[in-house]
């Protein structure tokens, strides 16, 4: 029962990373889209080339950690079907050996 504990709270972790991870992508896309209006204002005032291009590299970076943090939930859920898998084939040989004990408690209280 403990391996489906374990399973169960690895599960509970991912889905609260990924919830974490998602808030906060998106608190960092709201920061960058006002900080874009920002710089576009200024760039249409004629002061805003250098911040321009500072506004392209953060987007850049926010899309670069936009794709690890979606390839890390896709392993966060990649390992956690592998534990369900592990511990789905854990039960099915429990269960054999469950029937090979019966089978042989049979046999021995048929031979006393």
């Amino acid at each position: 029962m403990s391996s489906s504990g374990d399973a169960q709270d690895a599960a509970a972790r991912v889905a609260a990373l990924e919830s974490e991870l998602e808030a906060t992508l998106e608190a960092a896309v709201r920061r960058e889209a006002l900080n874009a209006q920002t710089i576009k204002r200024e760039a249409l005032n004629g002061a805003g080339a250098l911040e321009a291009r500072e506004l392209r590299s953060r987007v850049d970076v926010l899309y670069q950690e936009n794709d690890v943090l979606t390839a890390q939930a896709r392993l966060s859920a990649d390992e956690l079907e592998r534990l369900r898998q592990e511990r789905a084939g854990g039960v099915e040989d429990q269960m054999r050996l469950v029937g090979e004990v019966g089978e042989l408690r049979a046999h021995v209280a048929a031979v006393e």
